[in-house]
């Protein structure tokens, strides 16, 4: 048991540890996003599927909404999330987070928080490291056979 607690443990902390860094480097490009941005008005105007953009049965999409620069262009944004229901969101006002200097960094004000992301990739590494301690713990003080 120890063993197998001080094995799941590591992969939980290699996850843990991977997914946090690349979930809190997208969360403060975002909050630079948010100092620097501006808040400008889109419209969804579209949706492609998601995971595969050209597989329309995955039954998930995700938006696609254009909006003006501040030199009048139009440019494009995905969503990060997806909704089984795009139907609802055609044609509907969204607000954007746009960079003045580089419109092509550009969110959705709503796919801006990854907080939650942020928190379970912790928690993954929490428990990693719980489990890895468990067991380590177990087999030094309490002399248990791995």
């Amino acid at each position: 048991m120890e063993i197998i607690s001080i094995v799941i443990g590591l992969v939980l902390i290699l996850i843990g540890s991977v997914h946090s860094v690349f979930s809190l480097w997208d969360f403060n490009k975002d909050k630079e996003l948010m100092r620097k941005g501006r808040k400008i008005v889109g419209r969804v105007k579209e949706s492609v599927t998601y995971p595969q953009e050209d597989d329309v049965n995955t039954g998930q999409h995700k938006l696609m909404a254009e909006f003006l620069d501040s030199a009048g262009r139009t440019q494009w944004v995905k969503s990060r999330f997806a909704t089984h229901s795009p139907e609802l969101y055609i044609n509907k006002e969204v607000y954007i987070v746009c960079d003045p200097d580089n419109p092509k960094k550009a969110r959705f004000l709503v796919d801006t928080s990854l907080v939650r992301e942020v928190v379970e990739n912790l928690v993954i590494l929490i428990i990693g490291v719980g489990l890895f301690l468990f067991g380590v713990i177990r087999i030094v003080f309490f002399n248990a056979r791995p």
